[in-house]
């Protein structure tokens, strides 16, 4: 444009650009208007910005939350598959909560401690024990600084087989993963009936997996399922199963279990006692709240489950695909063995290579009460019987006595347990049908 050009003649021949121009100033100009008014409100420029980026990762988070969830769901469902699917790791927690409560000081006394679940990984097993006045553990085992009641040891460092502990063996149920390890269950102390509650599609659910895992480990006809418990399964009648569990004998120190999905109504007394009263000797497995003293687990609509009263929070929504997979590796329930208390306390090499033995000092001595022996038996007579574990000449063996039956554990409320008085109306109706 020279000096001489009139700025009419250009306005008009460049007036379509200038109102573009000066229409985007002007939509710029009432857009940052419009925007400094809810950022002032916000606290300035600085305070919005980060309220943005908050709410655009909330968006972000909520969109792959399907896909992190699924992600979950099958990392879980494949460590639960391996570690049920090996049966050192049911082995491990049967010998861990034997040797705890051997550690812990079994007595009679229903108030010492005893262990109710274990969590095994890797290399190491924890033990949660319920009681009072926990005593310090002994190797291998260490407690907790910050929880007494928690005993954790290596797994290679176990018992080589379960203590006898004189109570019966643990009847362990795997409820779950626990921050990367099995969760499992102790049945056997504690009250004698256990209540799945919770949502209506994972509680039944979960009861339906722990009933799976007690018929594939207790010895058969110890489990006995009641009509209701699965849709594909008519079982029999809740009176009709209460009465066949009841007249059904416990087997190498194993009760029998009843899973049904209501409770005998009225239910007996000895289910209503508390801690103190007598134990049953049968377990009974049921879905609902439940009556009288019973230990709750509750299952949310995630699938996480929780023993109430304690510490066990386990994610049990890949129990049931898990338990599906594994049940034919599923090994049976062991009784303790007669040797168990000395594999479990070894005795020094000191003790074990100690040459005075009841008056003999020396080798030699030994190899000529050998000598004396071999020639008893040469000429027809019975060697010397030495010990109390040994049967006299010419005696019978002593008789190995049987183990004895579960037993509740203590005096005070045992884990996940709640005592809920029974009604008039249920003593009324059992004491008339008594």
């Amino acid at each position: 444009m020279t000096r001489t050009t009139d700025p009419f003649t250009l306005f008009r021949e460049h007036q379509e650009l200038i109102y573009q121009v000066l229409g985007g100033a002007g939509v710029a100009i009432l857009l940052f208007v419009l925007i400094r008014i809810p950022v002032m409100r916000l606290g300035g420029w600085t305070a919005a910005w980060q309220r943005a980026c908050y709410e655009a990762e909330l968006t972000a988070y909520a969109f792959t939350a399907p896909f992190r969830t699924l992600r979950a769901h099958q990392r879980v469902l494949r460590r639960l598959t391996v570690r049920l699917r090996q049966p050192a790791v049911w082995q491990d927690a049967e010998r861990a909560v034997g040797s705890a409560w051997q550690a812990a000081g079994v007595s009679a006394d229903r108030r010492c401690p005893r262990p109710y679940a274990a969590l095994v990984d890797e290399d190491t097993v924890t033990v949660l024990l319920a009681g009072r006045h926990l005593p310090k553990p002994a190797a291998p085992w260490s407690a907790d600084p910050e929880d007494p009641a928690r005993w954790t040891a290596a797994r290679e460092d176990l018992p080589a087989v379960v203590p006898d502990t004189g109570a019966g063996p643990a009847i362990l149920v795997a409820v779950g993963d626990s921050g990367g390890r099995a969760a499992f269950l102790d049945l056997a102390p504690g009250p004698a009936i256990t209540a799945v509650d919770g949502n209506p599609r994972t509680a039944p659910a979960l009861l339906r997996a722990l009933a799976a895992q007690l018929d594939a480990r207790l010895p058969q006809g110890l489990v006995t399922v009641a009509d209701g418990v699965h849709p594909d399964f008519a079982g029999p009648a809740v009176r009709d199963a209460f009465r066949a569990v009841c007249e059904t004998p416990s087997r190498n120190g194993i009760v029998p279990v009843m899973v049904t999905a209501e409770l005998p109504d009225p239910l007996p007394g000895e289910f209503s006692a508390s801690p103190a009263g007598a134990a049953p000797r049968l377990r009974i497995l049921a879905l609902g709240p439940g009556r009288g003293h019973v230990r709750r687990l509750l299952a949310d609509r995630y699938g996480q489950v929780l023993l109430t009263g304690t510490e066990v929070v386990a994610d049990g929504n890949a129990l049931g695909r898990a338990i599906a997979r594994v049940l034919p590796h599923l090994p049976p329930v062991r009784p303790p063995q007669p040797g168990a208390a000395t594999a479990a306390g070894m005795a020094p090499a000191s003790e074990l290579f100690d040459e005075e033995r009841e008056g003999t000092t020396s080798v030699s001595g030994r190899a000529h009460d050998w000598s004396r022996r071999r020639a008893a038996v040469t000429a027809g007579g019975a060697p010397e019987a030495r010990g109390t574990g040994e049967a006299e000449a010419g005696g019978a063996p002593r008789e190995s006595s049987s183990p004895r039956e579960s037993s509740d554990p203590g005096n005070v409320p045992s884990p996940g347990s709640v005592v809920t008085p029974a009604t008039d109306h249920n003593r009324h109706r059992a004491a008339g049908s008594s």
